[in-house]
């Protein structure tokens, strides 16, 4: 099964770029496929209503189920994926024995 991610943006600023940039490069180290949808609040602002969304960047995994939601950093791929309760990207690497 696909994982399905919505990355909540306040504009399409270089803070905005480098939130999707840390996301994707997280995202290259899970198994399967995952599908990234940025969405950008000042584009769309009925959705901050819709999602409950009090403050971005935010992330909602969408799938697999439970919803699972992280505000703010996501540069650590490790903490990412653990927050997110996806496979560990540490794991893809090498580093296990």
């Amino acid at each position: 099964m696909k994982t399905h991610l919505q990355l909540f943006v306040l504009g399409r600023d270089a803070r905005a770029a480098l939130v999707e940039q840390q996301l994707r490069r997280a995202c290259r180290h899970l198994r399967g496929p995952v599908r990234i949808e940025v969405i950008d609040l000042l584009e769309n602002p009925a959705l901050a209503e819709e999602h409950d969304i009090v403050a971005t960047p935010l992330l909602l995994r969408l799938h697999p189920t439970p919803q699972v939601r992280v505000v703010g950093d996501l540069s650590d791929p490790v903490a990412l994926a653990a927050a997110l309760d996806l496979d560990d990207p540490a794991d893809s690497e090498g580093d296990a024995p």
